[in-house]
């Protein structure tokens, strides 16, 4: 979709080694069509300069399909091909490939002790590069080749060494599998106690909320109980104040009724008694003390009236 060569060329070569190790583990040499797939990346890797160093491993590859089949000159010129361009790009691990294969298929043609130097030649890369894994797979190589030529003491140590090289491989991975797995105890006992503590926190977290939630309504009461006193306090305070101007106002009152009211009131009964003693003959002087009285006693009881309003 993405018209992307480059990766073409790999999944086709990946696809082709699916294949043939496929027929290889099901023994169906006859239906081991991978060798179409990898010509087919070959020729687009051979369209173009830039896809030059994709060739190596499709030369590589292409040399042991050749070898598995028996077409030991294919072989040899796809090993060359394979050698050329792994020392062009300093390709060390197809190198040992590219060596193997052409040990492999010299040795079949015939010249053994070529076929010799180029499985050592292999070998000594993966030591070089220290990768045990090939370093193995070439020992077994090397033990079916000495097996072959009948040189049984030389076979056997260098079955010994790929056995060797084998059992530390197993180890390795039990270990890596043993780390593995405690890495992944390690980690979900981790993740088990963090989990502990996000649940603890959570728990902490709510509560810390309520304490607060019920503080701030706790305020909130006191706050209103305090302003309900104040209210309280100032109208107690406003009626006794009140209470304090009418109980003034009361004993003004008295006391105008006890001093004041009584004067004009006195001259009032008196101005009374003496029309009486006289028969009722009302004498002008008299309407006048007593008009006088009257305007007096009058203006006594509004200002009793006006004293009342300011104590309210």
């Amino acid at each position: 979709m993405n018209k992307d060569t480059n990766a073409i060329i790999s999944m086709i070569n990946l696809k082709a080694m699916f294949i043939q190790t496929r027929c290889e583990a099901l023994k169906m040499p006859l239906n081991d069509t991978s060798i179409n797939l990898q010509l087919k990346a070959l020729k687009m890797a051979e369209s173009n300069p830039k896809f030059e160093e994709l060739r190596v491993a499709l030369f590589d590859n292409i040399a042991q399909y050749y070898f598995d089949n028996k077409d030991y000159k294919n072989a040899i010129d796809y090993g060359n091909r394979g050698v050329a361009l792994a020392l062009k790009y300093n390709r060390q691990r197809s190198l040992t490939y590219s060596y193997n294969w052409l040990g492999e298929a010299w040795y079949q043609m015939g010249d053994k002790q070529k076929g010799l130097d180029y499985l050592n030649k292999a070998l000594a890369i993966a030591r070089n590069l220290k990768e045990p894994y090939r370093e193995m797979e070439l020992n077994e190589d090397l033990y079916h080749f000495y097996s072959k030529h009948g040189d049984y003491k030389t076979a056997i140590d260098f079955n010994a060494r790929s056995q060797q090289i084998r059992d530390s491989l197993r180890v390795h991975m039990n270990e890596k599998q043993m780390s593995e797995l405690q890495l992944q105890y390690e980690t979900g006992k981790k993740n088990k106690e963090i989990a502990q503590m996000n649940r603890a926190k959570q728990i902490e977290n709510k509560q810390i909320l309520i304490i607060s939630g019920i503080s701030i309504l706790l305020i909130i009461f006191f706050i209103i109980l305090f302003l309900q006193y104040r209210i309280i306090w100032h109208h107690n305070h406003a009626i006794k104040k009140s209470n304090e101007k009418k109980d003034q106002a009361l004993g003004d009152i008295a006391f105008i009724q006890a001093h004041e009211l009584r004067k004009p009131l006195a001259s009032i009964m008196g101005m009374v008694n003496v029309i009486k003693a006289m028969d009722y003959k009302i004498d002008p002087e008299c309407i006048s003390k007593l008009d006088e009285a009257s305007k007096e006693l009058d203006a006594k009881i509004h200002a009793v009236l006006t004293h009342i309003k300011e104590a309210e």
